[in-house]
């Protein structure tokens, strides 16, 4: 904003006719799609998603401006009109509201754009339809709102407000548009969204940078002279994307945000102190595709980075996890340090970005902390949080910690811990137990030689990757190789039941080892946590409750039979018993390859599928007779009666 109206803004400030609330500011709607308030603002703040716009969007004050009214009218009845693209100058007082009246013919939408100096304060805006009826908000610690509605089928009117966010006051330019729908075409923009990769290995960056596809990304069709969202659409796996949208015959611009939308997960990535996401655009040329590429030197290549990381994560669990998980926000800037380094809570990572560790290339660290929130919403740890690198720390703390980092190389399905600094790599192997490639004996064993002593978050890993990963001749020691299905079965399904605290008191390694070893046996694991130095005897502690681990299998009536579907325990006998009367069932070990055909499906079957040592259940099934049988008695009055025996 020009100098010469620095001296208006300050003669036009308002006293507050109100008195300024403190406290929490006023709940925001949903309406906006991105959060913009910085951390400490609380999660009700929403931001403006559209681009700046050009300079001539918001008209200079004049320096003679004259405005009759010191307080514009602040409720909706009375409001004045305002003229389809003529800027109308005002101000609020701290406190209130401005609220203004649009006309909207049949057929048109409408459309306002608010400029102000945010530094005097910090104005919002919103659309409300004739009834009241938001619908538009946008509220961003930028120096411009924007806010569109939707076309109206009869002629109507809109209020529009201007508000100060916690009672801010100020002078504004608001400008209203109209948009006919007659004028508006159907288009079809097609293209690719890029972004230059920097890989890395155990050694640190290779130097290269590589353009890889942006995947589940979103695009947006952006009208520039008032940055309404007018399409969208998500790339596909190779960052390609069609986006059909009816747009009117004015420039429009083309966007990928910082927006990921992967089978249902979400996850954003927002600058940590302004709250915006990053964004990568080009002009729409008709008929042309388009092509964006986020280079690795703008804040946007790292930005859609982290979002490339976070989707091969979601990737891995998707099919796994009962259903999506609420939408997860990196807070990240260059150049910006967190007094944690990098850390996770309540559906936020705070990422580093600071000169001498910034993390947004450092794959590694982007998957731990999202395997934090992983952890929070489909598994268990008890962590108390707090410093653990590089040391040896408390059994709850290293398991959180050690089962993120562990999530983290499941996710890459590569063993290494790879962290850069400006001139630094810091490489650990939790497979091999090195530290920049040479054995480290303190990453094995425990303070005191006791489960209950401090002992460091990469054994935890450690022990986790050796029963994931195939056996190996140089590991005579790891004949277990879960897999990702297995693995992700044993976090997601055993482990949050109720239960089984077999070691010091909490979530911690000898819980996970315990359920590890009642699904796959004690004789695999021992030589495990032998190798490791850590000091527990499956022999002596194993707990294996009946019923605390689901069933792998289940039975199915197909074609006429009951038929054993999933998967059955490789060369472990089963037990099937069936009848007509639970107190008279019969039958013994069989041996059955899922799927297969157990018995008929008659009316009046009871059958009931074990495993004997297993630590689940089993399955049963009921034909309609002897469910019936089973519950017997007689409605009598309202109640279910049996005779007294």
């Amino acid at each position: 904003m020009p100098q010469r109206i620095l001296p208006l803004l300050a003669l036009l400030a308002c006293e507050p006719t109100t008195p300024t609330l403190e406290g929490e500011p006023d709940a925001r709607s949903d309406a906006a799609v991105f959060d913009s308030r910085p951390p400490d603002a609380g999660p009700d703040a929403r931001p403006d998603v559209a681009p700046d716009l050009a300079a001539d969007a918001a008209p200079d004050l004049a320096a003679d401006v004259a405005l009759a009214d010191p307080c514009p009218v602040d409720h909706p009845e009375g409001a004045p009109s305002l003229s389809p693209g003529v800027p109308h100058t005002d101000k609020i007082c701290r406190g209130r509201s401005a609220w203004y009246r649009l006309d909207v013919p049949a057929g048109h939408s409408a459309s306002a754009v608010l400029a102000f100096r945010h530094a005097a304060g910090d104005l919002e805006l919103r659309l409300f339809a004739a009834d009241g009826e938001l619908l538009a908000e946008s509220v961003s610690a930028t120096d411009t709102e924007r806010v569109a509605g939707p076309v109206g089928v009869e002629a109507t009117h809109v209020s529009i407000e201007v508000f100060g966010y916690r009672g801010a006051g100020g002078v504004f330019v608001i400008t209203p548009r109209l948009h006919d729908v007659r004028e508006a075409r159907e288009v079809r923009v097609e293209g690719h969204v890029r972004f230059e990769d920097r890989p890395f290995g155990p050694e640190g960056f290779t130097g290269e940078r590589v353009p890889s596809p942006a995947r589940s990304v979103t695009v947006e069709l952006v009208r520039d002279e008032d940055g309404a969202v007018v399409g969208e659409a998500v790339t596909g796996a190779d960052g390609g994307f069609v986006l059909d949208a009816a747009a009117q015959p004015v420039p429009h611009t083309v966007r990928a945000a910082s927006e990921l939308r992967h089978r249902g997960f979400v996850t954003r990535v927002h600058g940590a102190d302004d709250g915006l996401p990053y964004a990568v655009s080009a002009p729409l040329v008709p008929g042309e595709p388009v092509a964006l590429l986020a280079g690795a030197d703008d804040a946007v290549g790292g930005a859609l980075n982290i979002l490339d990381a976070a989707h091969d994560a979601f990737a891995t669990i998707a099919d796994f996890v009962p259903g999506p998980s609420p939408p997860l926000t990196y807070r990240w800037t260059p150049g910006r340090a967190f007094g944690c380094g990098s850390c996770y809570s309540d559906d936020t990572i705070r990422l580093g970005g600071q000169l001498e560790d910034p993390d947004e290339y450092d794959d590694v660290i982007i998957l731990h902390e999202l395997g934090h929130y992983f952890v929070s919403h489909f598994s268990r740890d008890d962590s108390p949080g707090g410093t653990h690198r590089d040391m040896a720390v408390s059994p709850l703390l290293a398991y959180g910690e050690g089962l993120a980092y562990f999530f983290a190389t499941l996710v890459r399905d590569e063993p290494y811990v790879v962290d850069t600094f400006i001139d630094h790599v810091r490489s650990i192997d939790i497979e091999a137990m090195t530290v920049g490639g040479r054995p480290d004996e303190t990453l094995s064993g425990t303070r005191g030689d006791h489960p209950a002593g401090d002992y460091r978050e990469e054994l935890v890993a450690g022990l986790m990757w050796d029963a994931y990963d195939a056996p190996s001749e140089d590991e005579p020691h790891d004949a277990l190789a879960l897999g990702a299905a297995d693995t992700l079965h044993l976090l997601i399904d055993v482990l949050p039941q109720p239960g089984g605290d077999v070691g010091p008191r909490g979530m911690e390694l000898t819980d996970w080892l315990n359920a590890l070893a009642c699904f796959a046996g004690a004789e695999p694991v021992q030589p495990l946590i032998d190798e490791r130095d850590f000091p527990w005897d499956l022999a002596e502690r194993l707990e294996c409750r009946k019923g605390r681990v689901p069933a792998p299998y289940g039975l199915e009536r197909r074609a006429g039979g009951i038929w054993l579907v999933g998967e059955a325990p490789s060369g472990a006998p089963l037990r099937v018993v069936s009848g007509t009367d639970r107190r008279k069932l019969r039958g013994g070990p069989v041996r059955c390859t899922a799927p297969c055909r157990l018995a008929d499906a008659r009316p009046d079957l009871q059958l009931v599928v074990t495993s004997p040592g297993a630590p689940w259940a089993g399955a049963s099934w009921l034909g309609k007779d002897a469910a019936a049988a089973l519950l017997g008695g007689r409605v009598v009055a309202g109640a279910r009666t049996y005779p007294s025996q």
